[in-house]
């Protein structure tokens, strides 16, 4: 389901290795920001 404006992020195998540590979640977090900036500009 799209929503415009609503972003998830979690942990898990589909967001990527180590994403339930600080560690592995920033490059998932990066993108996110860089997505919600654009969406927000």
């Amino acid at each position: 389901m799209d929503m415009p404006g609503l972003w998830l992020v979690g942990y898990g195998g589909w967001t990527g290795y180590a994403s339930a540590t600080t560690f592995g979640v920033t490059k998932t977090a990066r993108q996110a920001v860089k997505e919600i900036a654009a969406f927000l500009s």
